[in-house]
């Protein structure tokens, strides 16, 4: 498989990691896999799950099963050969993301909204458009999140701990 990082070679479907304003080093079908490869994927997480449950029971290893499995059927429906899996994402409710730029995102995968120069980011994080998201994110209403590979769902206590 290419790539160590789960986003980064997952998510081919999004404008992240600037493939919205910079020249494209990979293309999408380049970072996808391939039917075989997504048949070895599919056997080696399958035999992982079996061979480490144990491990999986007592959070040793912290992804769940079914998330690993998960990203098994984005690439199958990448492909054509699956649905892409539903995703209870709630990321744009617990946190959010500000560039280097200064830009605000609801999420990762998600298009920005402000920057944090033209008012201060308690506001911004609470406007009407922010909160129409958050919403539009929980009711799956936004066509990005039925192809998102993110499968973040903390609970809000959780996230003000912020042990995620």
């Amino acid at each position: 498989m290419r790539g160590s990082h789960p986003t980064r070679t997952e998510d081919v479907l999004s404008d992240s990691f600037c493939r919205f304003n910079r020249e494209v080093i990979f293309k999408n079908d380049e970072l996808m896999l391939n039917d075989e490869e997504v048949i070895e994927f599919r056997k080696t997480i399958t035999k992982m799950i079996s061979k480490h449950y144990y491990d999986f029971e007592i959070k040793f290893i912290s992804d769940s099963p079914q998330s690993l499995l998960s990203r098994v059927q984005y690439f199958e429906a990448l492909l054509g050969r699956n649905s892409f899996p539903n995703n209870a994402c709630n990321a744009p409710n617990v946190s959010a993301v500000i560039t280097s730029t200064g830009e605000i995102q609801p999420c990762f995968f998600l298009p920005l909204f402000e920057t944090v120069k033209k008012q201060p980011l308690y506001r911004t994080l609470n406007n009407k458009q922010i909160r129409a998201t958050r919403n539009d994110v929980c009711n799956r209403k936004i066509e990005r999140c039925t192809t998102c590979v993110c499968t973040l769902h903390v609970s809000p206590v959780t996230a003000l701990m912020d042990i995620f």
